[in-house]
C-alpha cells in the first residue's frame, strides 16, 4: 500500500477522551453540578438576597433622619421669674374741671402743665405657667415708682437808691427750682404671652395683660417753700392699668433662662379723686425689665 503522507491525529489515535479546554472558573465546582443546575443556582441567587444585602437598608437616603438646625427645647410647666429695671414714667392730663367763675383748675398750679417724664424703676416677682409650646400665663407681685419732674423759674428784683437818684439801680435774680412728684405703688401684674422659637437657645414673644395698682404713698421733692404737699386722702387707693410689651428668652440650661421684657403700662383709673378740683392724671411708664427665670415644675 502506498502511503498518502497523512498522519492520524493524536486525538483520533488515543483511546482516552480529548482534554477539556474549558476554563476552571466556568466549570461547575460540585462533581454533580451541571450547566442546567448552575442556571438554577443563579436564578435562586437573584430571587433571594444574601444576609449582607438583607442587613443593609434598601434605600439609605430615605432611612436618614432629618435633624433640625434649631432643636426643640422642652417647655417647663412652672417657672419662677424675677425682673427689675429702669423706667421712664410720666403723666397724661385729662380735661381740666371748671372751678368757680368758669376758671380751669390747671391755672391754679402752673407746675401741673409743666410736668415732664423722668426716670424711675420697677421690680417684679411672678410665677409663669406654660400652657403649651407657645402660650403662657403669669401672675405675681411688684413694686414700682411713677414720677414726674417740673422746672420753675422765679424772678426776684432788688433795687438800690431812690427813684429820682440817677445812681440807683435794680438787680434781677432768677431762681430755678426743680419740682418732682413721685408715687410709690404695689402692683399685681397678670400677663398672657405668646412665644416662638427663634434659634437654638432663643425664644421671642409678645406680652399683654393688666395691672391691679395699690397706691402706697405719694410724695413731692421740692425746693420751693411755697409749694404744699398734697394729702394722700386726695388720691384713689386702688386703680387699674393695662400693659403691652415684648419678651426675649435665652436658655442658659434646660432649667434656667435669661429674660428681657420691654413693657409699656398705662393707668386707666385717674390718680386723684374728682373732689380735688384738678385735672385727671393718668400715669404711664415704659420700663426695660431684665431678669432670670428658673424652672420649678
Amino acid at each position: 500500500m502506498v502511503g498518502t503522507g497523512l498522519q492520524p491525529s493524536a486525538a483520533a489515535s488515543s483511546p482516552l477522551p480529548a482534554k477539556d479546554q474549558t476554563p476552571l472558573t466556568a466549570r461547575p465546582q460540585h462533581p454533580e453540578a451541571s450547566p442546567a443546575r448552575a442556571v438554577a443556582y443563579d436564578q435562586l441567587a437573584l430571587r433571594y438576597p444574601t444576609l449582607a444585602e438583607q442587613a443593609a437598608p434598601a434605600n439609605p437616603i430615605s432611612m436618614s433622619v432629618k435633624r433640625s438646625a434649631t432643636p426643640h427645647l422642652p417647655a417647663a410647666r412652672w417657672v419662677l421669674q424675677t425682673l427689675a429695671g429702669p423706667a421712664l414714667t410720666g403723666v397724661r392730663l385729662g380735661p381740666a374741671p371748671k372751678l368757680a367763675g368758669n376758671v380751669p383748675a390747671n391755672v391754679v398750679n402752673p407746675l401741673t402743665e409743666d410736668e415732664r417724664p423722668t426716670t424711675s424703676g420697677s421690680l417684679q416677682f411672678s410665677l409663669r405657667r406654660n400652657l403649651s409650646a407657645h402660650w403662657s400665663l403669669s401672675a405675681g407681685l411688684g413694686v414700682a415708682e411713677y414720677a414726674t419732674q417740673s422746672t420753675l423759674s422765679q424772678h426776684y428784683t432788688s433795687s438800690t437808691g431812690t427813684t429820682n437818684n440817677p445812681l440807683s439801680r435794680s438787680d434781677t435774680t432768677v431762681v430755678v427750682a426743680k419740682y418732682r412728684k413721685a408715687y410709690q405703688v404695689f402692683t399685681l401684674p397678670v400677663r398672657l404671652g405668646y412665644a416662638w422659637q427663634a434659634g437654638a437657645r432663643w425664644q421671642l414673644g409678645l406680652l399683654a395683660g393688666a395691672d391691679a395698682i395699690l397706691l402706697n404713698r405719694a410724695y413731692e421733692d421740692q425746693t420751693l417753700p411755697t409749694q404744699a404737699t398734697r394729702s394722700s386722702d386726695d388720691y384713689h387707693k386702688f386703680s387699674l392699668g393695662t400693659s403691652l410689651g415684648l419678651e426675649a428668652r435665652y436658655h442658659l440650661s434646660p432649667r434656667c433662662e435669661l429674660l428681657a421684657q420691654p413693657t409699656f403700662t398705662y393707668q386707666l383709673t385717674p390718680l386723684q379723686k374728682d373732689r380735688t378740683g384738678v385735672a385727671p392724671r393718668h400715669l404711664w411708664g415704659a420700663a426695660l425689665l431684665l431678669g432670670v427665670a428658673y424652672e420649678i415644675r
